[in-house]
């Protein structure tokens, strides 16, 4: 699946001696560098929906990374009035999560036409909840975040804390679509 090449990406970028001997970057969505240039994105499409500033607007996001999710949510946080409908294949972390407030990599990862979204635990994920953590305290939100992740890794599941979900539902609903459905799409 897509998570063996990530955790090896992600292990070899956060090793700080070894990058900086090696000066190493990566422009996948992995990197923040990616996200913020997708910025750019929310803003376009924002202009060319709405009928005037201040008005909402709703976008589909297909997701396999998260990374284009973060970055609207980003985009959020700086003013932007938007709503998003993440869309998954059967590959379905990132709707559970939104759903059910519950983050599991146990889950078998199925081998999907949109093979971008095969994965259990898509990487921009982690960032997805820090940003529905505690707006107003960093600090806090990133020592939620680290417990998470240290439940994540130890026991391959989470229950994410109820001010998150909130948070998380009140901007993104989910959908996650099965292998006949992404045929009939890409007839």
């Amino acid at each position: 699946s897509g998570d063996d090449i990530d955790d090896v990406v992600k292990e070899v970028l956060c090793d700080k001696e070894f990058g900086r001997d090696r000066l190493l970057g990566s422009f996948s969505s992995i990197s923040i560098g990616r996200i913020i240039c997708q910025l750019a994105h929310f803003f376009s499409i924002y202009l060319k929906m709405c009928r005037e500033v201040g008005e909402q607007v709703l976008v589909a996001v297909p997701t396999g990374a998260c990374g284009h999710i973060v970055a609207g949510t980003i985009a959020t946080k700086m003013g932007l009035p938007l709503k998003f409908l993440v869309a998954t294949n059967v590959n379905d972390t990132v709707a559970r999560t939104i759903e059910e407030g519950v983050v599991d990599t146990r889950k078998e990862v199925i081998s999907t036409y949109a093979s971008a979204m095969d994965g259990s635990f898509p990487y921009n994920l982690e960032r997805l909840l820090y940003y529905h953590a505690n707006e107003s305290a960093p600090l806090a939100a990133g020592r939620l975040l680290h417990e998470q992740m240290s439940q994540l890794t130890s026991q391959g599941h989470l229950q994410v804390e109820a001010h998150q979900l909130r948070s998380l539902q009140s901007q993104i609903w989910s959908e996650s679509v099965s292998q006949d459905d992404i045929l009939q799409i890409g007839r």
